[in-house]
């Protein structure tokens, strides 16, 4: 950021300040997160829209889906669709596969949190079937949590597992805690639904030291809650 301020490159600064934005939003910094998002999609903005290059098109789309994910984690998931459509529609303009696999992954999320679990599981399929097309781990693994996610919430335990299982390693390989963290715990909870306490609270366990360790809060507190409310006293 401080380099592209000097030259004054607009879509480096737009580009760093979008990255500052997802960095803070990973560690639940919400505010100086959106301040960032803003700050980015303002600055590309002020390109007149026939003289943006392919590049500034895409990181107002990355300002778009940020900010639809910061929406999100305030728990209004209506205004975040809306973000995610909007960038939808235009990274499908583009033809940017990984834009559109994003954001039919976001979509899916809200309504998974609006309890719209059905349509949630359509657009995890949705962007699990484009992140195929372009063979992205990353995308892969976050589509198949979400996925077992809603088999969880269904009831579907077994079905959940066997997603689960062989994409921890993947996630391992990846080394991102974002990734590997939600896995533990969703096993966990699995595990907990069947009675298998042992094994989910080291699962659980697992899932909140990986959290931490990452300073992924979101993830700690769903762990946390886990441990502290659904298990029995005696366990």
């Amino acid at each position: 950021m401080q380099i592209a301020s000097k030259t004054n490159h607009i879509e480096f600064k737009v580009a760093s300040l979008n990255d500052l934005g997802v960095v803070y939003r990973r560690i639940s910094s919400i505010r100086k997160a959106m301040d960032y998002n803003q700050q980015a999609i303002e600055l590309a903005e002020t390109v007149k829209k026939e003289d943006r290059s392919k590049n500034l098109q895409k990181s107002i789309n990355v300002s778009l889906n940020s900010i639809g994910n910061l929406y999100s984690r305030l728990n209004q998931y209506n205004q975040a669709i809306d973000y995610f459509k909007r960038s939808l529609v235009l990274e499908t303009e583009l033809g940017n596969t990984l834009g559109m696999a994003i954001n039919y992954g976001n979509i899916g999320k809200c309504q998974e949190s609006l309890g719209e679990l059905d349509q949630a599981l359509e657009n995890y399929r949705t962007s699990l079937a484009y992140n195929e097309q372009i063979n992205n781990d990353t995308g892969r693994v976050i589509c198949k949590t979400n996925i077992a996610s809603v088999y969880l919430k269904k009831g579907r335990i077994n079905e959940a597992e066997k997603l689960l299982l062989p994409t921890l390693p993947t996630a391992k390989r990846i080394g991102d805690g974002f990734l590997v963290s939600p896995i533990y715990i969703n096993l966990g909870w699995g595990k907990m639904v069947n009675g298998d306490y042992a094994d989910a609270k080291k699962n659980i366990l697992e899932g909140l030291r990986v959290a931490e360790k990452f300073n992924i809060r979101n993830e700690a507190a769903r762990a946390s809650n886990l441990l502290t409310d659904s298990i029995p006293e005696n366990w």
